[in-house]
This record gives structure tokens, sequence and C-alpha cells, in this order.
């Protein structure tokens, strides 16, 4: 071997072993999932603060909120919960190795918003904070126990807010179909909308007409009985309103094509605000809160039908 080529292999040499030093000391960034599990392992969901807790469970394939109230979920959080928050990524670098850090990131146990995630056997799989962020971008999390503290490329302290009535779900009447027939009944009038083979029929004392196709008022009627979505929740207040209930200002009956019925019932929430306090079919656990625009929807002048 020549004085040249032994020159060159020399080079090769000292660039491999820069090359491996490099490699080993490798500090550039690399995603990582934060909440490294497999989704279809979770079985439970706890997310927590001071003021609320919030737990979702998983039955049969279907999540349900199971406190502070056992009640169906909306399927916006849920799908933002498992498509965002749970896979949301950060680097394996910390942005901070310090607890005394943890405040600036809003990530101490008082300020975070605490998530356990737990298998179907109840085992806890995850337990960690996340910092409220006012950046759409990021926020910061932490694994308890742990020093150290993670950026993460997303917002997910606006998912995880665990007030109950941001999860529950307010359509509280989803129908695949539209319903058979429609009664309403007020102390001022009573009326019947039916189904026919080609357009809805309207009765109501000596009028009897047929409603065209496109009639703006029967469609929002007609809507708001196939997805019924209210404001607000009231629960285990059922006797503060019993009385009214007796003698509502409203009840809507729909009858579906399977022969089952749902009944709404409206009250006034109170003088002064122009609510309405609802109930569904008799149940006493929950009752729920419209405002009055959904109370006239159920209402429209019988000029407004024929038009």
């Amino acid at each position: 071997m020549n004085k040249k080529s032994t020159i060159y292999l020399a080079v090769l040499v000292i660039l491999v072993i820069v090359f491996l030093i490099i490699k080993t000391n490798d500090k550039t960034e690399r995603r990582i999932r934060f909440f490294d599990i497999d989704s279809t392992r979770i079985g439970a969901i706890e997310i927590f603060t001071l003021e609320d807790t919030l737990k979702l469970i998983k039955t049969e394939n279907k999540w349900m909120i199971d406190h502070p109230v056992k009640f169906p979920p909306t399927s916006r959080k849920i799908k933002d919960l498992f498509d965002r928050a749970i896979p949301v990524e950060t680097s394996r670098i910390p942005v901070s190795e310090s607890e005394s850090a943890f405040e600036t990131y809003n990530v101490t146990d008082s300020l975070g918003t605490a998530v356990k995630i737990y298998d179907e056997k109840g085992k806890e799989l995850i337990f960690a904070y996340i910092g409220k962020s006012s950046n759409y971008n990021y926020s910061h999390g932490r694994y308890n126990n742990a020093s150290e503290v993670y950026q993460l490329y997303d917002n997910i302290s606006s998912i995880l807010i665990p007030r109950s009535d941001n999860w529950r779900n307010k359509e509280i009447i989803k129908l695949e179909e539209d319903p058979a027939e429609i009664k309403v009944f007020s102390p001022e009038r009573s009326y019947t909308i039916s189904a026919t083979d080609s357009l809805w029929h309207y009765t109501e004392g000596d009028s009897s007409f047929f409603i065209g196709e496109n009639n703006r008022s029967f469609n929002t009627l007609l809507d708001n009985s196939k997805t019924f979505r209210i404001s607000s929740f009231i629960d285990n207040e059922y006797e503060i309103y019993a009385d009214k209930f007796d003698n509502p200002k409203l009840t809507v009956q729909l009858k579906l094509y399977s022969g089952e019925e749902i009944m709404l019932k409206f009250v006034a929430k109170d003088e002064e605000s122009k609510q309405y306090v609802v109930q569904k079919n008799n149940e006493t656990d929950f009752l729920y809160v419209v405002y009055d625009n959904i109370y006239r929807y159920f209402q429209p002048a019988i000029s407004d039908l024929k038009k």
C-alpha cells in the first residue's frame, strides 16, 4: 500500500470514528407519543383537577361517563380524546428536568390536570399531569413522580377539561328516521302532524291540510323532533319542578314507526329568564334546560304552515 492510499485510509477511519461519536451523543429531536399505550387496551380514563373529576369507562366497546353522573358522552369529545389527546406526540428531550419549573409549565399537582389511564381490569397504566396552555399549538406534560417536563405538540389541555357538562351528550333525542306522528299539546292549542305516503298532514280543530314539502316552519319543527338538543342539565332536582310538570306549558309526543313513544314536557324555569325545563319520558334523575326558541319551534302559526 503506497503512502497516498495510507493517508486516505487514515482519513476514512477518522471520519468513521467521528460519525460514531456523534451518533452516540445524538441529541437531535425525535418525536414519541407522550401516552405510550395501545388505545385498544384502555378500559377507563380518569381526568381530574382540584375542582372537578370525570371518569369514563368502556363497556361493550362503548364509552360512558361513570362519574360524577352516569350519562352518555358526546361523540365529539370521545373523538378528540382518542384522535388528539391520547396520540399526542412530544420530543424525547424534555424542556426541563427540574421540579422548580413545574409551576412555569402549569404541571404541579394543583395547577395541572391529572390523567389516569387504566386497562380493562382496572390496572393503572399511566398517570400524568397536563398543564393548561393558552397557546393553540402546544401544552406541557409530566409523568407522576417524575421531574422531566415535556412539550406536547398540541394543546390537549383544552380537550381534558373535566367539567361533566362539557362531556355529556346534549342530543337527548337522535332519531335515524322521521317520526310517524308528532302531537303537541298546550293550554292554548293541540295539534297533530302525521306522516303520509307523500306530504305531512296537519290537524288542529277544524283545520286540516297537507304541509308543503319545503315549508320552513315545519322543517324546523321536524329537525328539532329528530335531533332534540338541550343547553344544560339539571340533576336530582325534580322535586323543585314536580308541581309544574303536573300542568306543563307544552307537551310534545313523538310516535315512532317502531311503536315507541317519546314524551317531552316543557315548564318555565323561572319567571325572569326565557328558559324552559324539559322532562323526557317521566324521568326524574335528569332534567334539561332549553331556551325559548326551542319552545317556539313547536308552536308554529297555522298561517306559517300553510305557506
